[in-house]
């Protein structure tokens, strides 16, 4: 015969120690997603906030169609600069400046950037900060154009530190993300200012 305390029911502890939530209950909720009118009203209506536009993504994921989406509403003129052809890359049918068809040269893209400069300039020196038109510069394959133009980095570089000031916007567009191709590795400033929009190849925009 064995002797002792007789077992008794299992009752809980009295202070256990508290059920861990789940591992997600400690990542944060995804933004709100931002409304179409709000955002289109954001990149072109409010400078202050985002004074210029970069729009990456690969051949093909529609860089061109969201830029002409999303300046519909852009107030002022527009200065669309390409290397590439009007059968490859029309632009909705509005005119842009082109490589010259003689000798395939990137001047006339050239000359169109620095007249954009030379315009910011004009404006600072006579103060046309706030009854100037509003000018936008576009400028497609802008590593491509910089790679075989390297002397109008630094004209695009003041335009995104200087322009806005005298209403005058910079959109980039381009298939390459890397800082050091666009010319502006440690130039924080100059990231500042742009609002970086990747398109993916299924033509959304993140």
């Amino acid at each position: 015969v064995v002797s002792g305390p007789r077992p008794r029911a299992y009752e809980p502890a009295q202070h256990a120690a508290p059920v861990q939530p789940p591992i997600w209950a400690d990542v944060a909720p995804m933004p709100a997603l931002v409304a179409l009118r709000t955002w289109l009203d954001r990149i072109n209506s409010q400078p202050d906030k985002t004074p210029h536009l970069a729009v990456t993504g690969p051949s093909g994921s529609g860089k061109t169609t969201f830029v002409l989406a999303a300046l519909s509403e852009r107030p002022g003129r527009m200065v669309i600069c390409t290397p590439k052809n009007e059968t490859t890359d029309p632009w909705g049918g509005f005119p842009a400046i082109r490589l010259r068809r003689a000798d395939m040269s990137y001047a006339p893209i050239s000359a169109a950037i620095q007249a954009v400069y030379a315009e910011m300039k004009r404006r600072n020196a006579h103060n046309i900060a706030t009854d100037g038109d509003w000018l936008t510069l576009i400028v497609d394959d802008y590593s491509t154009v910089i790679g075989e133009q390297p002397e109008l980095r630094p004209f695009v570089l003041r335009l995104l530190t200087l322009g806005r000031s005298v209403r005058i916007r910079v959109v980039l567009i381009d298939t390459e993300t890397n800082v050091k191709a666009w010319g502006i590795e440690g130039r924080g400033e100059a990231r500042h200012n742009l609002i970086f929009v990747e398109c993916e190849e299924d033509t959304h925009a993140a």
